[in-house]
């Protein structure tokens, strides 16, 4: 089973700042509980001296500022504006091939010709 990360710690041990991680406990197949420890020296917490987690959280907006998705510019353009195979009237999807019915041969979906015919 993966570890997993719980938070942010103050480790009482190590005194570093670090992440409460878990993972599972077993028996042989048979789990019988979760183990908690510190992600910098390993130390297992028990039941009751499991350390708070820290309140502070950082998100990636609050680092870098807000976002600009909004000024990124656009490779491909709208769809609409688009003359790929995929998006023509004459593109048949096939589950072992794709062909263009006008040209009579197989095509990826973003091949483009000048024959192109929008699908409605």
């Amino acid at each position: 089973m993966a570890e997993k990360n719980l938070g942010a710690i103050e480790c009482p041990f190590c005194r570093k700042n670090s992440f409460l991680m878990s993972k599972p406990k077993f028996d042989g197949f048979r789990k019988v509980g979760v183990m908690e420890f510190c992600s910098a020296c390993g130390h297992e917490f028990l039941e009751g001296e499991r350390p708070s987690l820290s309140q502070k959280k950082e998100t990636l907006e609050n680092l870098l500022g807000p976002s600009q998705k909004e000024s990124l510019p656009r490779f491909l353009g709208k769809k609409e504006d688009l003359r790929f195979c995929m998006y023509c009237e004459e593109y048949v999807k096939h589950p072992f091939t794709q062909r263009c019915m006008k040209h009579r041969r197989e095509v990826d979906a973003t091949e483009s010709c000048p024959d192109f015919h929008r699908k409605e």
